[in-house]
């Protein structure tokens, strides 16, 4: 995992990511978020992120 959004590589890579750069701490924070708005559209929810999305009470 790595990246402020703490994507995994795999993941990362499926969604575009890796367009943006190899790591995805060496992308912009814009890029990330970018990748992690396509993981939540495609996946429905902050499920990709179950941490962060049960301490802050948010839906799958």
């Amino acid at each position: 995992m790595s990246g402020g959004l703490q994507f995994d590589a795999a993941t990362r890579v499926a969604y575009g990511g890796d367009r943006y750069a190899p790591m995805a701490d060496e992308a912009t924070k814009a890029q990330q978020i970018e990748i992690a708005e396509l993981v939540r559209a495609d996946r429905g929810g902050f499920g990709a992120w179950p941490s962060c999305s049960r301490s802050l009470r948010l839906p799958d």
